[in-house]
């Protein structure tokens, strides 16, 4: 990341006050196909395989994006290596200057394709969800030791990585955290810990029967929070845990109902943009537009929303950080010219 993307962050941020919209960072939902079926998500319920944009059309949208001024594109799924054009999809990303990362289960890319991918990204998010043992029972036997290879196979061709790892009822009572901090230190990547995600059609409450699976993962409130101090006190102790005291602030008042009402810039500043062509405010809001143009779509989002706040880190750093929360501001800065 460079300095030039830290300015024209904030040049949209400022543009934004006299009523501009620019979708700076666009989380683009590339495929909702997986190979995996993970105990606490509820992703089969979404997919739509057979509505996915071809790739010169999905291109031609990437551009358009460019033109609105986005400087930020997050590739995500369903598994995004199922995408047999991926690379090529990388690679105009990488041509349009976009600042590209991209989310993938880590399970099914080969070391060449990790390596070709590693030319066009900034950095590639895979998820670890605290011990073999532990991943098994969650996402599948041989998991761990497939992702652990694609972890490697990243840092072979310097690509730097960020592990997601979800706080689940098994991953706090198993002492998951610490074993996520030596695994960190072991392995040069850091650790992004995130809530399950049980607002919204993404997170089950759309879903009855996908809510009836999801529910059994949640920690109580209490090992919750005991799990969320002792992430800021091992960050403090060195740990390479993105997790900061803004967004742990934000998770316990938002759960204990005291969390005054903040500015959600979904759909304003960031927006969702998903498979088939649409764009949603975000991953977690209903709306979908699909006009003629991208512009076009990116006027008929929603307004700013103050009533659903979610737990996703992402959008908490986000909209913290164009709150003007100084300390959010800084560690994102920090964030961003961190090497392990």
């Amino acid at each position: 990341m460079s300095l030039s993307f830290l300015a024209k962050t904030a040049l949209a941020r400022i543009k934004y006050s006299f009523g501009v919209r620019t979708p700076l960072r666009v989380l683009h939902r590339i495929t909702s196909r997986c190979n995996l079926e993970c105990t606490f998500c509820d992703h089969q319920a979404h997919r739509r395989e057979k509505s996915e944009l071809s790739t010169e059309a999905l291109k031609e949208c990437m551009s358009q994006f460019a033109k609105l001024g986005t400087i930020t594109w997050g590739i995500t799924g369903g598994e995004v290596f199922l995408r047999k054009d991926l690379l090529e999809i990388l690679h105009h990303a990488h041509g349009l200057g976009f600042f590209t990362s991209m989310i993938t289960n880590g399970t099914i890319a080969s070391a060449e394709q990790i390596a070709e991918a590693s030319r066009y990204l900034e950095f590639l998010v895979t998820s670890v969800d605290g011990s073999p043992e532990g991943m098994e029972k969650v996402r599948g036997p041989g998991v761990f030791d497939k992702v652990v290879r694609t972890i490697e196979n990243a840092k072979r061709n310097k690509l730097p990585v960020i592990v997601g790892t979800v706080l689940t009822r098994d991953l706090i009572d198993m002492d998951g955290i610490r074993f996520m901090g030596q695994f960190a230190k072991e392995m040069g990547v850091r650790v992004s810990f995130q809530n399950l995600l049980l607002t919204g059609p993404y997170g089950g409450t759309g879903f009855s029967d996908a809510k009836e699976n999801i529910v059994p993962h949640e920690p109580d409130r209490e090992r919750l929070f005991e799990a969320l101090d002792l992430i800021l006190d091992m960050r403090k102790q060195g740990y390479p845990f993105v997790n900061n005291r803004p967004w742990v602030d934000f998770v316990k008042n938002h759960i204990q109902g005291t969390l005054k009402p903040s500015t959600c810039y979904a759909g304003m500043l960031y927006c969702n943009f998903f498979e088939d062509g649409t764009v949603r405010t975000c991953q977690y809001h209903p709306q979908r537009v699909n006009e003629s143009s991208i512009a076009e779509s990116i006027a008929k989002l929603a307004g700013v929303f103050d009533d659903c706040p979610c737990l996703a880190i992402c959008y908490v750093n986000y909209n913290l950080a164009f709150d003007f929360n100084w300390t959010m501001i800084l560690d994102g800065a920090r964030n961003a010219f961190y090497r392990v």
